[in-house]
């Protein structure tokens, strides 16, 4: 009887060395990964209102391919059924930088001109850019040119600010 107490005494204690080993080795795997968890926006279809979806980016979120996971996954549009993205599918980043604090970022000419609505799809990208990074300002370009304006509105030359909003009478407002 005391040697099979022994044996299940040894038992438990070699399992649990076994869990401790096993959970040092699970949080070292999950600190070194390069996984960031980012928060992007979309539009409810029910009501209009912006809801988050939280993503994982294969990128750690100090890193400079960050902006572009971030983008692309945005680009790629909801994951749940009730969410929409006011891209389309043919909506594609082709090439960023950062610099400074300030993103550049290079769609196709796809991305805004099929856009079914672009002042929302500019705020809601501006919105999720700036959740998700500290950045100063960003600079929009399509197939290489860059936007000074957009249709007939203001200015963007000093690119998108922290605070800029589009709305329909002035597509740059700095508050």
């Amino acid at each position: 009887m005391n040697m099979k107490n022994t044996m299940i005494r040894n038992s438990v204690f070699l399992s649990g060395i076994l869990l401790g080993i096993l959970l040092i080795f699970i949080l070292i795997i999950n600190f070194f990964s390069h996984n960031s968890c980012a928060k992007i926006i979309f539009v409810n279809k029910k009501d209009g209102n912006f809801s988050i979806e939280n993503r994982k980016i294969s990128s750690k979120k100090y890193s400079a391919e960050y902006i572009d996971y971030l983008v692309d996954d945005f680009l790629l549009g909801a994951v749940s059924p009730e969410l929409k993205s006011f891209f389309t599918k043919n909506a594609k980043r082709k090439n960023s930088y950062m610099t400074n604090g300030d993103v550049y970022l290079d769609f196709n000419s796809l991305t805004f001109n099929e856009c079914e609505n672009v002042l929302k799809g500019l705020n809601i990208l501006n919105r999720t850019i700036r959740i998700n990074k500290k950045i100063k300002s960003f600079f929009l370009s399509a197939d290489g040119t860059f936007y000074k304006y957009i249709g007939n509105y203001g200015s963007l030359v000093n690119g998108i600010g922290n605070d800029s909003v589009f709305t329909e009478n002035n597509i740059y407002i700095d508050n």
